[in-house]
């Protein structure tokens, strides 16, 4: 997200998705501060060494031209990425299960990727639910590198 009201509304779907409150205002300012980062970054500015680099991005439906077109973008994804040197950092969220929102998850991990290259990362990490995001994860080029196992010690 490059402005602040496609941005607000990503971080909004975020805080939907992950029932979490919306981020303050001083939360919102440090997210804006890494689009500034980003414009630098691609200007060719020095960003410092190692410094690490958070994106948003989400995924929108197009209204429908004969119900008006004033009709506004309705978000159905957002997803975020970091690149630490070389590598691209992924995590997204659907704000419903529908076809249209597995067709907005690819598409977001493609642009991510796409993004994260052209900023220089050279892997891409994602830890995923293999029941609903392998099979796409893997027509999307990636490919499944270890398994994570968790272990759950109930204290009373």
């Amino acid at each position: 997200m490059r402005d602040p009201e496609g941005l607000r509304e990503a971080l909004r779907v975020d805080a939907e998705v992950f029932r979490s409150p919306p981020p303050s205002d001083e939360e919102f300012t440090e997210y804006a501060g890494e689009v500034e980062k980003l414009r630098r970054r691609e200007c060719g500015e020095p960003s410092g060494e190692g410094a690490s680099l958070a994106l948003r991005f989400a995924a929108s439906v197009i209204p429908n031209p004969t119900h008006g077109g004033d009709t506004p973008l309705r978000i159905i994804a957002a997803a975020g990425a970091q690149v630490v040197g070389g590598t691209l950092r992924l995590w997204a969220r659907r704000r419903a299960r529908r076809l249209e929102a597995g067709g907005a998850y690819r598409a977001l991990v493609l642009e991510r990727c796409r993004v994260g290259t052209h900023l220089g990362a050279t892997l891409a990490l994602t830890k995923a639910n293999i029941a609903t995001s392998a099979s796409m994860l893997k027509r999307a080029g990636l490919r499944r590198f270890g398994i994570e196992r968790r272990h759950v010690l109930e204290v009373r």
